[in-house]
């Protein structure tokens, strides 16, 4: 379900959504190995996720400002199972893993005729490795920078430079289970 509000004028636009989605049902199958023996374990449970996605864009003579950002609260629920030891493992109202609860994007432009110069600040906010909620993947920013030159109607040449405050962007952590390793970009 999702309820909007736009704005629009000659300079100006601006939009919001809230949000709110719940889907029922979801299998997987998680592969365990113990003793050297490797079982098929199959497992359910549902998502919720509720928030808010807001965009924005002024165009200021030849300056272009453009924000897009999203603030949700995604959950697990209905997730409980006991594992081949017979430990109990409740996931109910733990935040989905990967999902920043902030996440947006801001990208000022200017151009000056065939040479436009832009940027772009990315932004993620914290978020979890796990449906445990147990390992924390700390924010991130990139920042990076681009400009174009149009040579003809057909031709750009472009050049980009990226993640030019050089934060770790990380994807997963070490550790976070049946052996899998970092992705670190």
């Amino acid at each position: 379900y999702s309820l909007g509000l736009k704005y629009n004028s000659s300079k100006v636009a601006l939009f919001a959504t809230g949000f709110y989605s719940f889907f029922n049902h979801i299998d997987f199958t998680d592969f365990v190995t113990v003793g050297g023996k490797t079982t098929a374990i199959r497992q359910y449970y549902n998502t919720s996720a509720i928030g808010l996605e807001l965009e924005a864009v002024a165009q200021l003579g030849k300056l272009n400002l453009n924000f897009t950002g999203t603030v949700q609260s995604a959950k697990y629920h209905n997730w409980v199972y006991h594992d081949q030891n017979g430990n109990l493992h409740d996931f109910n109202n733990h935040f989905i893993q990967r999902l920043p609860k902030l996440y947006f994007t801001f990208r000022p432009s200017y151009n000056f005729g065939k040479v436009n110069i832009s940027a772009a600040w990315e932004y993620f906010g914290k978020r979890y490795t796990n449906p445990e909620n147990k390992q924390v993947l700390p924010q991130f920013s990139l920042i990076n920078a681009y400009i174009d030159y149009v040579v003809t109607p057909h031709i750009t040449i472009s050049a980009a430079g990226n993640n030019l405050n050089q934060d770790i962007l990380c994807s997963e952590l070490p550790g976070q289970g049946k052996g899998m390793g970092a992705f670190v970009f």
